[in-house]
């Protein structure tokens, strides 16, 4: 059956996620370099032997000394760029950014000495313009939205935080599209002098990949404008109708915006639970009004696990005998998934542990193993008869031991155990 009562919304932090791979999925060639960067943190994780290699070549470009403290310093891990892991793109793209010549010094040296063929294919494909100038548009757009996931992620987002966040989001990207800011550092860096020419990167612009890249770019920026609109073009309104509950949007009780606000919110509202009665709404939320700014409510600061939205939204439940059909509409709304971050870093956590530390034996875990193994008790000795003979000796024979126990010392009383069990294990191997 179908009833306007039920809302059914998403979290806004997978809408984001689910937004960027659709955009992704429409600008096939930044599908390629997120496959190639997935490919290139495969190369490296599987590998000691060539991270030892591209740890050498950063250190080497850098002109440092290779010891254990400039390498924790200095030196970085490619990142894998996973679309089920929120802000994993962003690290991948900004990690190639920042060692960019390291990392095809390395493919080289991997394809001329161990003629490794993953190695050259993904040399021939990074060491292109086109290439180079995506990496670049990436390390632009996506920290735009990696900041308003952010925002998103933190457990704090009110109903009125949304829809400013998403707007300032496409603000910022079509700006970039605009001031081709992206592309003009990528056409520096490869000039003579430029930061990618001087570490040995030699890579030809033309006027022809200059017109592929600034189409790539405005169509990149097109699709991922496209997608916000339509994962949050039906929560969006719902979304910020509810932002009528936040007491810091509220005017002052004397001003002439006080007695008007709210009053085509509620009334939207209104229609959606309770159709028939939006008089009564309407009615109940002007009288709200006043109660609302009379609470006492923390700063934002002060708040842990909760909002000032949030706050304003239980006291309403609370007084449901005053406010009948506001106190169903708080219930409904405190009910609703506006982010489901916290669970998904829970998640993430108790996964990476168990992935990590189960599949991968590290040298630490070595050393703990092999440190027990030579210095633990040897195998069936007689801590471990002893363990084995109390267990049984709990029952009836518990109540000798103890009567006896006080009158012999603790050798005699382990020397009993251990012969009463190697007579058991005496009369089980006849």
């Amino acid at each position: 059956c179908k009833t306007q009562a039920v809302t059914g919304l998403w979290c806004v932090c997978h809408r984001l996620a689910l937004a960027c791979a659709g955009a992704n999925n429409t600008v096939k060639y930044v599908t390629l370099v997120e496959t190639n960067l997935r490919q290139l943190w495969s190369l490296f994780e599987n590998s000691n032997k060539k991270t030892a290699i591209y740890v050498k070549v950063q250190m080497n470009m850098k002109s440092l000394n290779s010891t254990p403290k400039t390498r924790s310093k200095v030196t970085r891990k490619v990142k894998k760029a996973c679309r089920t892991r929120w802000l994993s793109l962003g690290k991948a793209v900004k990690s190639l950014h920042q060692d960019y010549a390291a990392v095809l010094t390395t493919l080289k040296v991997l394809d001329d000495e161990q003629h490794d063929a993953a190695a050259k294919g993904l040399f021939m494909r990074l060491n292109t313009f086109k290439f180079i100038a995506t990496t670049y548009i990436l390390n632009r757009l996506i920290p735009i939205l990696d900041l308003v996931s952010k925002s998103f992620q933190k457990g704090s987002v009110t109903f009125s935080h949304i829809a400013p966040n998403l707007a300032y989001a496409k603000a910022k990207l079509k700006e970039e599209a605009l001031s081709h800011k992206a592309i003009h550092d990528a056409v520096q860096d490869l000039k003579p002098n430029g930061r990618l020419s001087v570490q040995g990167v030699e890579v030809q612009v033309t006027e022809c990949g200059l017109v592929e890249v600034d189409n790539l770019l405005h169509r990149y920026v097109a699709a991922l404008t496209q997608h916000l609109d339509e994962r949050f073009q039906e929560s969006l309104p719902l979304f910020s109708l509810f932002s009528i509950f936040d007491p810091s949007l509220l005017p002052a009780v004397d001003s002439t915006e006080f007695s008007e606000y709210g009053k085509g919110e509620i009334s939207d509202i209104g229609k959606i639970y309770v159709p028939n009665r939006i008089p009564e709404v309407v009615a109940e939320f002007e009288l709200f009004k006043f109660h609302m700014a009379k609470f006492k409510i923390p700063e934002p600061s002060k708040l842990v696990g909760e909002t000032q939205t949030e706050v304003v939204l239980k006291k309403l439940v609370h007084m449901k005998l005053l406010f009948p059909l506001l106190s169903l509409f708080a219930e409904a709304i405190l009910s609703l998934p506006i982010s489901n971050a916290w669970p998904e870093r829970g998640g993430s956590a108790i996964k990476r542990i168990k992935t990590r530390l189960r599949s991968r034996l590290s040298n630490k875990m070595l050393e703990s193993l092999l440190h027990i193994s030579i210095n633990g008790p040897e195998i069936c000795t007689e801590e471990k008869v002893f363990v084995s003979t109390v267990q049984p000796c709990q029952g009836s024979q518990g109540i000798h031991m103890q009567e006896n126990r006080a009158n012999k010392p603790l050798s005699d009383i382990l020397e009993l155990q251990v012969t009463s069990k190697n007579r058991q294990n005496n009369r089980l191997c006849r």
